[in-house]
């Protein structure tokens, strides 16, 4: 039987530290990487958004303007090959220092296909940068 990948927060890499305030929450270790996120809102058509980290749970995500928290919204990520849907919920919404909002959205319906789907991506990711890791110590 396989394991999760242990728990780590992710940073702000501008700042070097965790951008959400109060405890870290996650359950799921958080992978930055690009990926492409469109986001679908009711009577405000389509956006896309440049993803910050992604795990089982959800994704962070950054955007020209915020996003109302506990709004819903229809979610398609492309990752590699594969396009990714869920609906997923805003848990929190941030101003930065540069005028851009980072959100996070909580995944409330995503099929165990897509669920698959990033969990394959999370793991290649985790293996790529193990790799990179042990290069870099020889």
């Amino acid at each position: 039987m396989k394991t999760e990948p242990s728990l780590t927060p992710v940073k702000n890499p501008s700042t070097d530290q965790h951008t959400s305030n109060g405890p870290e929450r996650r359950r799921s270790r958080r992978i930055r990487d690009p990926i492409l996120v469109i986001l679908y809102r009711n009577r405000l058509g389509s956006k896309t958004a440049r993803p910050l980290d992604i795990s089982l749970e959800g994704i962070g995500i950054d955007t020209a303007g915020p996003l109302n928290v506990g709004e819903n919204l229809q979610i398609a990520l492309i990752i590699g090959e594969s396009q990714v849907k869920a609906v997923g919920r805003v848990v929190y919404t941030e101003k930065e220092t540069s005028g851009r909002f980072r959100s996070g959205i909580e995944f409330q319906e995503i099929s165990e296909r897509n669920r698959r789907i990033i969990r394959l991506y999370l793991e290649k990711m985790q293996r790529l940068r193990r790799s990179d890791q042990d290069e870099q110590t020889l």
